[in-house]
């Protein structure tokens, strides 16, 4: 399950040793009949296992026109990065679409914005 796109952010100086990025990852989720609800329990439980310590600041969902999808923020520790994720989760047919923006959690606010338009900006197509 790897990344179908990610768009990196410039390191800011040679001792910044994390790109901010926003990546997108689509599951196959064929045969498994699983919906949006069953698919953010899935994640969460999937996110305490490969990060470190997560707290979980924001889980709703959201309608736009036809679609839902879930936001989730939260923050953790991955390695030595304390980062902080800001996800959209589709489940749509048979695969779900999770966009994410990753940030060092103290660098956050500094990309929240141009980060969230970039998100905002992500349609998916039903047909």
């Amino acid at each position: 399950m790897g990344s179908n796109f990610i768009l990196f952010s410039p390191l800011k100086s040679t001792e910044d040793l994390f790109k901010e990025n926003v990546n997108l990852i689509v599951q196959d989720l064929t045969g498994h009949n699983v919906d949006l609800d069953q698919y953010i329990e899935l994640s969460g439980n999937q996110i305490k296992t490969f990060i470190t310590a997560p707290e979980f600041l924001e889980n709703k969902k959201i309608t736009t026109g036809a679609l839902n999808y879930q936001k989730l923020v939260y923050t953790g520790k991955q390695g030595v990065f304390n980062l902080k994720f800001e996800q959209y989760i589709w489940v749509i047919g048979e695969s779900a679409f999770v966009l994410t923006l990753t940030c060092e959690e103290d660098q956050f606010d500094h990309y929240k914005t141009i980060g969230e338009k970039i998100l905002n900006s992500f349609v998916i197509d039903k047909n």
